[in-house]
């Protein structure tokens, strides 16, 4: 038998009777048609590998056979979607009733209105003296 390449298909020839017989090669993935003989228990991880479709704003978690998305904190949805929530609107936020809330993706900021001083979480009037 001799093998033969042309184009990158590969043949063989095969002696019959005094002729010749050419027998093209086709490559079959075996993995795509379930033919293969690979343990069935062996893990992807689809995290590593980016062939996940988690979201973004998601994380990822391999698990045997698959994988899990979950939104990150300050967001919402099934992992595939994420959406941020709005802690100011909502009102989950721990702003001081003397602060702003500002929202931002995946989070808010607090900030002392005019006249308080603090870090947004606590503020406390700023006592002004006029001096006559």
């Amino acid at each position: 038998m001799t093998l033969l390449r042309l184009n990158n298909v590969l043949f063989f020839k095969e002696a019959v009777f005094s002729s010749y017989l050419y027998h093209f090669i086709i490559d079959i993935n075996e993995c795509t048609t379930n033919t293969d003989n690979c343990h069935k228990d062996a893990n992807i991880n689809e995290c590593t590998t980016n062939t996940d479709n988690c979201h973004q704003d998601a994380e990822c978690t391999n698990i045997i056979g698959s994988f899990n998305c979950t939104c990150k904190a300050g967001y919402s949805g099934d992992g595939v979607n994420c959406t941020d929530n709005n802690e100011c609107t909502t009102n989950t936020h721990n702003c001081h009733q003397d602060a702003d809330c500002t929202n931002i993706l995946g989070s808010f900021n607090c900030t002392c209105k005019n006249g308080y001083s603090g870090d947004g979480g606590n503020c406390t009037g700023i006592l002004n003296f006029k001096m006559n």
